[in-house]
C-alpha cells in the first residue's frame, strides 16, 4: 500500500506483514514534487530483529490500495497476461506509477499472490522461451555495486532474473507475497552478531517470494536461512556465493539477514 502522510507531506510504501500496534512499517518514498526522500533515522524493532521506519496510522491521510491501482493502470498491459499464466489470484501495483511520478521508461512494480511452486516453474519456462528477458540497457536504472561481484548487478544473474526483467518488452519488478493479512508485531528475533561465509545456493520456489529465503549449510554443518527483501536478490541461479549479514535466532530457527548491513556476491555460477 502507498500511504500519504500529513507528517512531512510525503508518500511512503508500507512494507512487511507485521506492524507495531497503531503504527506501520513504511519506507519513505517520494515527496509532492516526486523527488526521492532522504531516509530518516530508523527504529529498532525486536519483533523483526532489526531496524525499520515507522509511521503512525493516525498520520496517514490518504491510502492507495494496490489492487485498485492495478485495475486502473496495469490490467491493460501485457503484464496481465503474465500474471494470469502464473496463476495470480490477487494482483496489485505499487511504486511510482500510481502516484504519477513515473517516467516513460519506469517499470511496473507488481504485487501478486500465487501458488509459488507452480509460479516458479511457469516463470522458468517463460525465461527459457524468451518471453521474460533482460530489459534493454537504456531502460534500466544504473546501480552501484555494494561489493565486487554483487549478485544484484552480476550480468548473468540480471539476464536470468525471473522477478526484475521485461515481459515482451514491458519492464517489471514482481513481488510475490507470502500472505495478504497483516498481524501485530509481537515476539522477538535475537541478533547474534555479524557473519560472513561462502555457501552453495540452489533456488527453489521460496526464492521468488517476499522475502526470498535460501536454505544453506555452513562448513561447520550448521543450517541457516538466508533472507532478503531485495528484488534483485530473488531467484538467484545455482552457484557458490559469498554472504554477509547479521545472524538471528528466532522460533523458526537461525537466519541471516543481508539487507541492512550485508550482501550476496557471486563466487561461481553453475
Amino acid at each position: 500500500m502507498l500511504a500519504y502522510t500529513r507528517h512531512g507531506l510525503a508518500w511512503h510504501i508500507v512494507r512487511g506483514y507485521t506492524h507495531p500496534d497503531g503504527m506501520v512499517i513504511a519506507q519513505p518514498y517520494r515527496g509532492l514534487d516526486c523527488r526521492r526522500l532522504a531516509e530518516p533515522p530508523s527504529t529498532l524493532l525486536p519483533c523483526i530483529g532489526g531496524r525499520a521506519w515507522l509511521v503512525r496510522v493516525s498520520d496517514i491521510v490518504l491510502r492507495l490500495w494496490p489492487e485498485d491501482s492495478y485495475r486502473l493502470i496495469a490490467a491493460s498491459t501485457p503484464l496481465d497476461e503474465m500474471l494470469g499464466e502464473i496463476g495470480a489470484y490477487w494482483r496489485g501495483l505499487t511504486g511510482s506509477r500510481p502516484i504519477g511520478c513515473h517516467g516513460r521508461r519506469s517499470d511496473y512494480d507488481l504485487l501478486a499472490v500465487v501458488d509459488a511452486r507452480r509460479a516458479f516453474r511457469v516463470l522458468q519456462r517463460m525465461l527459457e522461451e524468451g518471453r521474460i528477458e533482460q530489459c534493454k540497457s537504456d531502460l534500466r536504472e544504473k546501480r552501484e555495486e555494494r561489493v565486487p561481484g554483487d549478485a544484484s548487478l552480476h550480468p548473468e544473474i540480471v539476464e536470468r532474473s525471473l522477478t526484475d526483467s521485461c515481459y515482451h518488452g514491458t519492464p517489471f519488478t514482481l513481488r510475490l507475497l507470502r500472505r495478504l493479512s497483516d498481524s501485530v508485531c509481537l515476539g522477538s528475533e535475537t541478533p547474534l552478531g555479524k557473519v560472513s561465509f561462502t555457501a552453495e545456493i540452489r533456488p527453489d520456489w521460496e526464492s521468488i517470494l517476499v522475502p526470498a529465503r535460501y536454505r544453506v549449510k555452513l562448513d561447520n554443518g550448521m543450517s541457516v536461512v538466508v533472507e532478503t527483501w531485495r528484488t534483485r536478490y530473488q531467484s538467484l541461479p545455482s552457484g557458490l556465493y559469498r554472504v554477509a549479514g547479521t545472524l538471528y535466532y528466532s522460533p523458526e530457527g537461525y537466519k541471516v539477514k543481508v539487507d541492512w548491513d550485508g550482501y550476496i556476491a557471486v563466487e561461481e555460477l553453475w
